[in-house]
């Protein structure tokens, strides 16, 4: 995510390193995630209450483990969204292809390489919306509301880029005393599902997906993987895990449990 790791190996990128005056002897190892990396020390063992001897692997960013953990690269769903505080899409293959706006992640083997694209009409923006207009609901109940309001969300629409003005930085079109807390998280809703259109089609070349794993939070309501789905033309299922993050790194623990390991 910061630019300066090599795509063709998992080593850091010298030119970038040098433009950047980075010395790279200050910088950890790169690993590919599930490389077994050794195993905790007496004094590790101290420091961090795990016992010596436990095993050490080295892991990943949390949407890739959480992609990991939804079988993104198993079962094969052509993406991985995680509708947390913000959107993201991630995809998985063997191409290792630039493109702007696309975080390129090393897999766990060198034909595997994950796709990270992120925008931030997702979850938060709920939050906010919660936070300065309707404190006294949940986010369960904004939910309720706005599956009772048209799909167009009565003609509301969020103002992108944020207003600044606004409180929260939320701000909508064509929003009058009629429209209620369920038309504005429609409209939020709709907002998010454009912005997965943009990403999904950055991570996937263009292709449009057969099937979409959603995981976080957002991934409980029926009503945003429906939304989500009926923009991308595709089944958008919440992941069989609900932790998939974790899972994802349990995953990678496990394999690794196969490997040998020099104490």
């Amino acid at each position: 995510m910061l630019g300066i790791l090599q795509q063709d190996g998992v080593n850091w990128w010298a030119v970038a390193l040098g433009s950047l005056q980075l010395d790279p002897a200050r910088l950890p190892q790169p690993l590919r995630p599930g490389t077994p990396i050794g195993v905790v020390t007496p004094n590790g063992s101290a420091v961090s209450g795990l016992a010596a001897g436990t095993r050490v692997v080295a892991g990943g960013l949390d949407h890739q483990l959480a992609a990991i953990g939804a079988e993104l690269a198993e079962v094969r769903p052509d993406l991985c969204i995680s509708l947390g505080t913000v959107l993201a899409a991630v995809a998985c293959d063997a191409a290792r292809v630039p493109a702007p706006g696309v975080c390129c992640l090393p897999g766990r083997s060198a034909d595997e390489t994950f796709r990270l694209a992120f925008d931030r009409r997702g979850g938060g923006l709920l939050e906010s919306y919660r936070t300065h207009f309707a404190p006294h609901l949940a986010v369960a109940d904004l939910d309720r509301l706005a599956s009772d309001v048209p799909a167009d969300a009565g003609g509301v629409e969020l103002v992108w880029p944020p207003d600044a003005s606004s409180p929260g930085g939320l701000a909508f079109r064509n929003r009058s005393p009629q429209h209620g807390h369920g038309h504005a998280v429609r409209a939020i809703l709709n907002a998010s599902a454009t912005a997965l259109a943009e990403v999904s089609a950055r991570v996937l070349h263009g292709r449009r997906p057969q099937l979409a794993a959603a995981v976080g939070g957002g991934a409980s309501s029926a009503l945003w993987c429906g939304i989500l789905a009926e923009r991308l033309g595709c089944p958008v299922l919440p992941a069989r895990c609900t932790e998939a993050a974790a899972r994802g790194a349990a995953l990678l623990a496990a394999a690794a449990g196969r490997q040998p390991v020099t104490p």
